[in-house]
């Protein structure tokens, strides 16, 4: 379970459902739950000259502590007078580096946001979530404001035939495991493989496709199997499908009515990142769910 969480809250309007989901996570041992909620600030006009300096440090100061009442009133209208909330305002021009430095002070075991609504056609997804989850060693979790239903169901998706995932397949199940047992929700497990049937004309030698793509089924299903019992996951149903990533995952949340999906991330710097975006991106562009994204442990490589 989650006993230090941090939430980012820019729409004043969005504190109640994500501090109510903030909340349903640590529960189990409520008086030990730390929920920070940091709200970004920013202010163009404190940007001057550095001879300015001074005028320049007490608009930064005015600002922070103007918006602190208005962040502390509306945690305080979410009555959840039964767990420590403590709120702060961060100085930063772009919201997601603001989060980023106040995570990498505190040291979170989670960050809750608001998932941003799309705007533009230029990215994938909004730039402020899609930074966020490139550059956070932290995993986070993007919501909606639609409450958990009761016995939710948990979606975890993993790539159990890259090796290189070994690390991060074990932390997307562990998350996804503990946020079942937190909410009294169900445990589905996806694992997708590539699409064979455009190969078959292309290598004679495969004569069996149906023989081919069962095998594959079952070995996702022998791997997903040998972790759960690793982690000593009991509880789950599996889904070894044979398709695009990003597409049969959208298809898998829908027909499972899956409210959370856990995914791994990895970041991919420079250039490349912004044009190419991975994996997980195009997944959060076409899910309209909570998302849950795990970072790639570092010593694992990206």
């Amino acid at each position: 379970m989650y006993k230090k969480i941090l939430i980012n809250l820019q729409d004043l309007e969005d504190a109640r459902p994500v501090i109510s989901k903030a909340t349903a996570l640590c529960k189990a041992e409520p008086a030990k739950a730390h929920i920070e909620v940091v709200r970004v600030v920013y202010e163009s006009l404190a940007d001057l000259k550095s001879k300015n300096i001074d005028e320049s440090i007490e608009l930064k100061k005015f600002v922070l502590e103007a918006e602190e009442p208005l962040l502390e009133d509306a945690v305080r209208q979410a009555d959840l007078s039964d767990y420590q909330i403590e709120c702060r305002t961060a100085w930063h021009k772009h919201i997601w580096e603001g989060v980023i430095h106040t995570a990498d002070a505190d040291r979170p075991e989670l960050i809750l946001k608001p998932r941003t609504d799309d705007t533009t056609r230029l990215f994938p997804h909004p730039p402020e979530d899609w930074n966020l989850i490139r550059h956070s060693e932290v995993p986070i979790l993007l919501t909606r404001s639609k409450i958990w239903p009761i016995n939710p169901i948990i979606l975890a998706a993993i790539d159990v035939f890259d090796d290189a995932h070994a690390d991060l397949n074990r932390d997307v199940l562990t998350h996804a495991d503990n946020l079942a047992q937190a909410l009294g929700g169900t445990l589905h497990v996806a694992s997708i493989f590539p699409i064979l049937g455009v190969w078959i004309n292309e290598i004679a030698i495969i004569k069996d496709y149906e023989r081919l793509h069962d095998e594959m089924a079952v070995e996702s299903r022998g791997a997903i199997n040998t972790l759960c019992r690793e982690l000593d996951i009991k509880d789950y149903s599996i889904h070894a499908t044979e398709g695009v990533a990003d597409v049969v995952i959208e298809q898998l949340v829908k027909s499972t009515k899956a409210c959370v999906l856990v995914m791994g991330t990895k970041a991919r710097a420079g250039l490349s990142g912004y044009l190419l975006g991975n994996t997980a991106e195009k997944i959060l562009s076409r899910v309209d769910t909570d998302v849950m994204t795990i970072p790639m442990r570092k010593e694992s490589g990206s």
